[in-house]
């Protein structure tokens, strides 16, 4: 089987510390497990520590780093 990877999830401001994350979160990783994923990945910016929180809670742990260039703050 195949990991399952997450490409976007967004809570909108008013919407977060409300616990809509971790029921979504929740919900994502048993419909995973369900589908006999053989694991779940997910990319989040460094900066978005409550993000990062919530998927630690889940037991998701950092494998690697993303590299990227902002070209309106860049001097290429």
């Amino acid at each position: 089987h195949q990991a399952a990877v997450l490409l976007w999830f967004f809570i909108d401001e008013k919407y977060q510390n409300r616990g809509f994350g971790k029921r979504l979160m929740q919900h994502i990783m048993d419909n995973c497990k369900n589908m006999e994923a053989s694991g779940f990945a997910l990319q989040v910016f460094s900066h978005n520590e409550k993000a990062i929180k919530l998927y630690q809670y889940f037991g998701l742990q950092e494998v690697g780093k993303e590299m990227y260039i902002n070209w309106s703050a860049s001097s290429c």
